[in-house]
């Protein structure tokens, strides 16, 4: 099966990176921002808005009708 040129083992490798990168990072990247902030909810909150941030555009560019890379 094919979708806008991805075959279904390319795109659940696609889908896999946020999860890893969250797993692998997370932990980390809150860390130093409340080591910058000293507030404890502000890290949550940042990575929070940032991941919705890129799901959104995940999902926007899941719409694209032709690439221009091609």
């Amino acid at each position: 099966m094919q979708a806008h040129g991805l075959d279904i083992k390319s795109m659940s490798i696609t889908t896999m990176i946020p999860w890893i990168v969250g797993l692998a990072l997370g932990g980390w990247i809150l860390d130093k921002i409340f080591n910058i902030t000293g507030k404890l909810l502000l890290p949550p909150k940042i990575v929070l808005v940032v991941s919705l941030f890129a799901a959104v555009c995940m999902a926007l560019a899941g719409t694209v009708k032709r690439s221009i890379l091609r």
